[in-house]
């Protein structure tokens, strides 16, 4: 098949490290800073986890995806809090997972793509 299937592995195992992470450290960041456990904070970060990865998603280990979607998260759960002290509504919170993690995912090619990767 040309070598789809073990990119197709990659990029499933990628996405799904991706999302993971930045659900569990956005939990995590919350829990934290609030002292509580809440389901929003955690969907917020991994839905910006699999908003992050789709750039880099084929190009990057598994390691990468990690820090990608945990970035992606942090940045997510800080720009709806940024949104928030502003007073500007977003009540589902697609301006800040889809601005902020895809920001950090485009930028997160540049920063971590691999060279023998990259066909």
């Amino acid at each position: 098949t040309g070598g789809g299937v073990k990119l197709a592995s990659i990029v499933a195992v990628n996405t799904t490290l991706a999302a993971c992470s930045g659900g569990v450290f956005a939990m995590a960041w919350n829990a934290f800073w609030t002292g509580r456990n809440m389901v929003e904070p955690m969907v917020t970060g991994l839905l910006a986890g699999l908003v992050g990865v789709c750039a880099p998603c084929d190009v990057i280990s598994q390691w990468e995806a990690i820090v990608v979607g945990v970035g992606s998260a942090f940045l997510a759960v800080s720009t709806l809090r940024l949104m928030e002290r502003a007073k500007i509504d977003d009540p589902c919170a697609a301006v800040a997972i889809h601005a902020s993690g895809g920001l950090w995912g485009v930028i997160s090619v540049g920063f971590f793509a691999r060279p023998e990767l990259c066909t």
